[in-house]
């Protein structure tokens, strides 16, 4: 089940983040940003994005297996800036991929951005073939690719755009 995300959900929300970052990232990210990575520093970060973002959360009882930011366009804004929706983080428990929860949050997503917004642009690590992967076969275009650094490293993202006029079919199914 889908529902928007709420202050409670914060403690729940920064462990999968954790867990997420930790076995996705571990060959990417510096080990540094990785270690100092807390409950409590996350919780709160949650908690402000609560205030400027939409936070949708896949559940199964009272266990989150999922979860999904987006919003106004935020990052890296002068590269297509045309695209002003955006999706900002997907994450889904990392033992329960392939399992359909990561497609049912982002068409919930996409259903709610195309209210405001014609087109829609997420930013991955070029690094995280899984993911660039997943949002291709979603029918997001990979696009540019810029330069980006994250603590001591010089690590590459990749833009995907979604235009809901030339793929709103997307949605629909």
């Amino acid at each position: 089940m889908i529902r928007e995300g709420i202050e409670n959900d914060a403690e729940k929300i920064a462990k999968l983040k954790i867990e997420n970052y930790k076995k996705t990232y571990i060959d990417i990210f510096p080990n540094d940003l990785l270690n100092d990575m807390t409950i409590e520093k996350e919780m709160k970060k949650y908690i402000k994005c609560l205030e400027n973002r939409k936070v949708l959360i896949y559940y199964d009882e009272d266990k989150i297996l999922g979860y999904i930011y987006y919003g106004k366009r935020k990052n890296h804004k002068e590269v297509l800036p045309e695209y002003n929706g955006e999706i900002y983080a997907i994450y889904v428990d990392i033992n329960l991929t392939n399992k359909g929860i990561g497609t049912k949050l982002i068409k919930a997503a996409l259903n709610d951005l195309v209210k405001e917004y014609k087109k829609v642009i997420l930013w991955c690590m070029s690094e995280n073939l899984e993911a660039m992967k997943f949002y291709k076969s979603r029918n997001f275009v990979q696009s540019k690719e810029i330069k980006v650094k994250i603590g001591d490293k010089n690590l590459c993202e990749s833009a995907f755009i979604f235009n809901f006029e030339e793929v709103n079919k997307f949605t629909r199914n």
